[in-house]
């Protein structure tokens, strides 16, 4: 079960990627992008058109995985020329471990670069399994106080923190990253925290991924509350200033337009 497959992404990994976005997610992060993502199971969305109309679509596409790669190898030419190919986000692909792995395998065997996002909240040996078919490896640190990530996501950061430390040790290229979310980990406290942590983890650089509120219509689509849908985005101001108390912290941060 999938929610969509996004052809021609830039920001899921390197160069122009298909991203098959699975359905099933263990968090419920209170600022997520994709909630139509977070459920297993399809939903329906209801998007007004005006004032009296709606139109409804259904979210979840029960498809074989031969068929999914049929979509994600129509844009070959373009992962050729731009180092890009598939990647794997969510919701949580760890969720549909042999789903993902069949994916991986059939991407491989097509000559198709491999990426995966992943929040990292899943018994260890779901990623052990995919680990020789992924080139790419993204995984989110949120926060480093448990009661505060489970207050904002719904679960205790220990299963991720654990596994961030065993996937590190067999994969030492996979790439942090970090979701700003302003209230939540933007403060000093909050990044000294996580910053420490991280050092602890062995980790010394990440990527910022600084909130945005575009997807807020998708909770009224879905008839859903939205914590965030009265943040405003992150200026660029505030986003240099968040990658400036990192760098105090000792953690260089990268964040779009500086690599």
């Amino acid at each position: 079960m999938i929610a969509n497959i996004q052809r021609f992404c830039i920001h899921d990994g390197s160069g122009i990627r298909t991203t098959v976005f699975f359905k099933g997610c263990p968090l419920r992060c209170q600022w997520c992008s994709n909630p139509e993502a977070q459920s297993p199971e399809s939903e329906t969305m209801r998007r007004a058109n005006g004032i009296c109309d709606s139109t409804e679509e259904l979210c979840g596409i029960d498809m074989a995985p031969e068929e999914m790669l049929k979509v994600v190898l129509r844009d070959r030419p373009f992962y050729e020329a731009s180092g890009g190919g598939m990647t794997l986000s969510g919701g949580e692909p760890l969720m549909q471990p042999e789903l993902a792995l069949n994916l991986l395998t059939g991407a491989r065997a097509a000559g198709i670069s491999t990426c995966i996002e992943t929040s990292l909240h899943a018994p260890f040996e779901n990623m052990t399994a995919l680990l020789p078919y992924l080139d790419e490896i993204f995984f989110d640190f949120k926060h480093a106080d448990t009661e505060k990530h489970s207050l904002y996501t719904g679960q205790g950061c220990e299963l991720i923190q654990i596994n961030i430390e065993k996937l590190l040790g067999m994969r030492p290229d996979a790439k942090t990253r970090i979701p700003v979310i302003p209230g939540f980990n933007d403060s000093d406290d909050d990044i000294g925290l996580m910053c420490r942590r991280l050092k602890c983890l062995g980790i010394e650089s990440v990527e910022l991924m600084p909130y945005h509120n575009l997807a807020t219509w998708k909770y009224t689509a879905l008839n859903r509350a939205c914590r965030f849908a009265g943040v405003p985005m992150m200026s660029d101001t505030a986003v240099v200033k968040t990658a400036a108390k990192f760098e105090k912290h000792g953690i260089r941060a990268d964040y779009n337009g500086r690599k």
